[in-house]
């Protein structure tokens, strides 16, 4: 994949650790070289799920729509959106939807973007419309893109504050060593650390952090743990496409490091841990992950 070569000559770290929700913007346009960039990158339509999700840029200006009354208030002065459609019996379709868009949205961090992934918060069948959306289609959600405001309003600070996102849960919380509910001493691993850092760093919808690694025959299987829905459950599961951006991080992340690797249905058939989690995908390394001495096996530590 074209974007892939590209993501591999930014420093992806600064992305992940630049990127944050932004819900106040300065309604201010893209240089129209960075906008031609920006609508050359959305182009690339593969991911490793599929190539039926798709993004399209919504420029506000030429639809005379407002952010506010698109989002419900939620977001001021965007000028540009995202809007992610696939189709509806794709196979992982909410999957590849988190994955194209947060890679989208890293790229758009290196331009100098900012973003916010929305799912229930904004007019669907007006978003549909603008995107001339076809019946076989959903749009689960969408992202205002552009230059954040100077101050964040007090709607946007609020709702930073209710979804909790400065915070992360420890490694040892996510990763896991031959079974569910078995911390993973990351040294173990200790080459693919940027890689389950880069999960730990991912957004989610109300920064619930889905998203469970279990390391086991060299291989690294994601589930998806089971968290509330919330007060204003989206049409959608946004757990799914919360899957897809953790996804989208370790990936990148591990190529960066320079392992190659692709994700397979490869179903290890654990036992459920303490914590309810369903089995989504594996990412299986092209070369076999070394094992730091002292850690050959999946015994415990």
């Amino acid at each position: 994949m074209k974007q892939d070569e590209i993501l591999k000559a930014l420093d992806l770290f600064k992305m992940i650790e630049a990127r944050h929700s932004v819900r106040t913007f300065s309604g201010e346009e893209i240089a129209p070289k960075s906008l031609q960039a920006f609508r050359a990158f959305l182009a690339g339509r593969e991911t490793p799920f599929g190539g039926d999700a798709q993004l399209h840029l919504v420029d506000l200006h030429e639809t005379g729509d407002h952010s506010a009354k698109l989002t419900h208030g939620v977001i001021k002065n965007a000028r540009y959106f995202l809007a992610a459609s696939v189709s509806s019996d794709a196979d992982f379709a909410l999957c590849q939807v988190g994955f194209l868009l947060e890679r989208a949205i890293l790229f758009g961090t290196a331009l100098g973007l900012s973003s916010c992934v929305l799912g229930g918060t904004f007019r669907q069948e007006r978003m549909a419309e603008l995107v001339q959306l076809p019946e076989d289609r959903i749009l689960p959600v969408v992202a205002p893109v552009g230059f954040a405001a100077e101050a964040e309003s007090l709607q946007g600070r609020l709702a930073s504050k209710l979804s909790k996102g400065g915070r992360r849960r420890e490694l040892e919380d996510i990763c896991f060593d031959g079974e569910l509910g078995s911390p993973l001493n990351y040294f173990k691993v200790g080459g693919y650390y940027p890689a389950l850092e880069a999960v730990r760093l991912a957004p989610s919808a109300r920064n619930r952090q889905p998203w469970r690694l279990v390391f086991r025959d060299g291989v690294f299987h994601f589930y998806k743990a089971e968290v509330p829905a919330g007060m204003f459950a989206p049409r959608f599961d946004m757990t799914e496409i919360d899957m897809g951006i953790a996804m989208c991080h370790f990936h990148y992340a591990a190529e960066n490091e320079g392992f190659a690797g692709k994700f397979r249905v490869k179903d290890p058939g654990l036992a459920p841990g303490e914590e309810r989690a369903d089995y989504v995908a594996s990412w299986v390394p092209e070369q076999p992950v070394e094992v730091a001495p002292g850690f050959s096996g999946d015994e415990e530590q």
